[in-house]
Parts: C-alpha cells; sequence; structure tokens
C-alpha cells in the first residue's frame, strides 16, 4: 500500500472514534462504545498485503491518536494497537477468513485480548477501582464485532477508490 492510503486509514480510524463515541453516548446505548480504531488495525494486518513495518507504524500511530483522544495515559493505546499489531501479523499467515462471520469471530477474540491488555495496564494506576470496568471486556468485545462488517466495507470502498486515483492519475 502507498503512504496516502496509510494516512487516509489513520484519518478513517481517527474520525470513527471522534463521530462514533459521541453518536453512541447521545443513543444513550447500555452497551460500550465499539472499538473503531482497533477495527482499522486489525483490518490493516489482515489485509493491507503491506510490510511488517508499514503495518506496526500505522497501528502506532492510530494508538497514538486513540492516546489524545481518550481519557487514557498517553502510550497506552500507541503500546496495545503496536503489540496487537504485531501478534497478529504473527499470525496472519496460519488464518484462513473468507467468511465475514470469521473476521468478526476473530475481532472478537482480538477485542478481548485488547481490552484484557489494556486494563491490566491500567490497574496499578487505580488500585482498587480498577476491577470495575472487567464486566464491560466482553460486551466492548460484541459491540466491536459488531461493526465490523460495516467498518470493512467502509475500509473497502475507500481503498478501492484511492488505488483507482493511483491509477487514474499514472495513466
Amino acid at each position: 500500500m502507498k503512504l496516502g492510503a496509510y494516512a487516509l486509514l489513520a484519518a478513517l480510524a481517527l474520525l470513527g472514534s471522534l463521530i462514533v463515541t459521541p453518536l453512541w453516548a447521545l443513543m444513550l446505548s447500555p452497551l460500550p462504545t465499539p472499538e473503531i480504531a482497533l477495527v482499522v488495525v486489525v483490518w490493516t494486518v489482515l489485509r493491507s498485503g503491506g510490510s511488517l513495518v508499514s503495518d506496526l507504524i500505522l497501528a502506532l500511530i492510530v494508538g497514538y491518536l486513540t492516546d489524545l483522544t481518550s481519557a487514557f495515559p498517553r502510550g497506552l493505546h500507541m503500546f496495545t494497537f503496536g503489540f496487537t499489531a504485531a501478534l497478529l501479523r504473527l499470525f496472519a499467515t496460519r488464518l484462513l477468513l473468507e467468511k465475514p462471520w470469521q473476521t468478526m469471530a476473530l475481532t472478537w477474540v482480538v477485542t478481548l485480548l485488547h481490552q484484557t491488555l489494556v486494563l491490566c495496564l491500567v490497574a496499578p494506576l487505580y488500585g482498587s477501582g480498577a476491577a470495575l470496568p472487567w464486566h464491560r471486556v466482553p460486551l466492548t468485545a460484541l459491540t466491536t464485532c459488531a461493526v465490523v462488517p460495516l467498518c470493512q466495507h467502509v475500509v473497502e470502498r475507500l481503498m478501492g477508490a484511492v488505488s483507482t486515483a493511483g491509477i487514474a492519475r499514472h495513466a
């Protein structure tokens, strides 16, 4: 993938997080907000065909942007997204994801692991209050899993438009 496509993915993750979070709160949904940025990182690692370094750089950038827009300590999402991308890349050659439900199931597992990692890293900062959000981890994974088809469709359409524009420009 080209640099412009990676910049578009980072912008999409940031906009997705900035748009979905307030809308989700306005709907007064009892479910936690889906992790749009994590979906973009998972899609990039599994579908981009880019190098490990470029996927990790995108994961770190998306993680940093997520840190800037969240109340978590700076560098937390940057580290966890980078770690998640590296692990996904390690196992990506062994995964067969042909059907949408397979991608949704993988995203559910990845979100569970990511949320657990985040809470384990944050727990020492908050003492006994860190145990409160553990019950929301499966719900966050479910809401993230539910938005995967929509996010995948949007990302694939945008990547198709970027590649078509690049081909037209170079012709």
